[in-house]
């Protein structure tokens, strides 16, 4: 898992693993990326088929921004020059938001049910469920 926090640098979490890659409490995963490209995001690893597991992103732009393919392709060529190859992203969702618990923890659970299209569980606990549903949106759509 990784957090992009606005004018810091981002760190990737030590949770989850991509095969060949495992990301560190101290790994920069996108670093350098916000104000530049991007807001702030989150980064997954979600069931691949071909890999086994890939990197999904959830990336929020700022203000102006306008998610588009030029814009996917330079949030991803900034992590190959960073990190390297192996820790692009595969996918990347646009968010305007992370769905989160009443107490604003991110309920990573349902970002992955979302990267790998499966319908969600329990969703007691979630504080605004229009985020989910935009995401699941934004995930079909391919943005």
């Amino acid at each position: 898992m990784g957090v992009i926090v606005p004018d810091t640098p981002a760190f990737g979490a030590g949770r989850a693993g991509v095969e060949g890659y495992n990301p560190k409490v101290h790994d920069p995963y996108f670093d350098g990326v916000s104000g530049q490209l991007a807001d702030k995001g989150f980064v997954i690893a979600a069931a691949d088929d071909l890999t086994g597991q890939a990197v999904v992103a959830y990336v929020t732009l700022g203000s102006g921004a306008v998610p588009e393919a030029e814009l996917e392709a330079r949030l991803r060529e900034h992590v190959g020059r960073q990190i390297g190859k192996l820790a692009r992203p595969s996918r990347i969702i646009w968010a305007d938001d992370l769905p989160k618990t009443r107490s604003g923890k991110i309920m990573r659970r349902l970002l992955r049910d979302i990267a790998e299209d499966r319908e969600p569980g329990d969703v007691t606990t979630l504080r605004d469920p229009s985020v989910l549903a935009q995401l699941q949106r934004n995930a079909h759509a391919g943005r």
